[in-house]
């Protein structure tokens, strides 16, 4: 594989010293031939090797191209082209995702590449994968996203994505050239996150809870996992030692608590995806108070 803007070097054997010589290319096997060089090229041999430094151009694409050369003296007598083909692809290059992020399942995030070597890629899919790139959700993310023109086919380009319920470690976004026969011509994002969603919604931030009093912790939660597990801390100023409540499955979206019988001002809770508590956790951001209750009688 062969890459626009960048020198590869053209190989051939001649018996005795073939020079000057013509090349040429042609991006499909029924093409005509393209002249390389303009004038022709004086080779300088090693044994029997000659080699001619090709830049090849920025606007070829293919993935079925030919070379041909020939003696300038005698053309018709003296000539050798490629009967197998080889590939130019331009090079696509995913910047965002990254290796450190952690997606929410729900969130919009951005996707973005750049077209870096070349400008034959007027238009991509993009796709992910949850198994490193062994194979990609059919449905793209989105198809024929358009890559401008002129300058612009270089430019870094974007897309808003809607992080899908699709958990997991081991995500790759690839963009690919969304022209028909050209699925090679790609990118692929480094191996990122997705995670699910968890938001603690009750007890609110400033709140006051009774001590020894059944109440319900309440959350919300985006994407598909088991389990959620709670914990509380009764003095918020000596570092978050966070005690175990128990669990609930995550749909429930609520777990009874009584709270123990300690009166304080510094309470807080914390929430966590059971399988996921690094990454996936909520807690209240300000003191929740506990509170004697007392029932009068008399």
């Amino acid at each position: 594989v062969w890459v626009p803007e960048t020198t590869h070097t053209v190989k051939w054997n001649a018996a005795g010293t073939v020079s000057p010589v013509n090349l040429y290319y042609k991006t499909y096997a029924g093409g005509v031939w393209t002249p390389i060089n303009g004038a022709p090229a004086v080779v300088t041999y090693t044994g029997s090797e000659g080699t001619y430094d090709w830049p090849v151009p920025q606007i070829l694409k293919s993935e079925d191209a030919y070379l041909k050369i020939e003696d300038n003296r005698y053309p018709n007598e003296t000539n050798l082209a490629m009967t197998s083909a080889f590939r130019i692809r331009p090079t696509i290059v995913v910047n965002n995702p990254i290796v450190t992020d952690k997606w929410t399942v729900g969130s919009i995030q951005t996707i973005k590449w750049t077209q870096t070597k070349g400008n034959a890629v007027a238009a991509v899919d993009l796709y992910y994968s949850t198994d490193g790139g062994s194979t990609y959700v059919p449905t793209p993310i989105t198809s024929g996203f358009s890559m401008g023109t002129g300058v612009e086919l270089n430019q870094q380009k974007s897309f808003p994505w809607t992080v899908p319920d699709a958990i997991g470690t081991n995500v790759v976004v690839k963009v690919q050239d969304a022209g028909v026969g050209y699925s090679e011509v790609k990118g692929v994002s480094a191996v990122f996150k997705i995670k699910g969603g968890l938001t603690l919604s009750g007890p609110a931030d400033g709140a006051t809870w009774y001590s020894n009093v059944s109440q319900n912790i309440l959350w919300t939660s985006t994407g598909t996992y088991a389990t959620v597990k709670a914990y509380y801390d009764l003095d918020s100023s000596d570092g978050l030692i966070w005690i175990p409540i128990g669990t609930a499955p995550r749909t429930d979206g609520s777990l009874a608590w009584i709270p123990p019988t300690t009166v304080t001002n510094k309470a807080r809770v914390k929430i966590t995806n059971f399988a996921d508590e690094a990454d996936v956790n909520s807690e209240n951001a300000a003191d929740v108070r506990l509170s004697a209750k007392f029932d009068v009688s008399a």
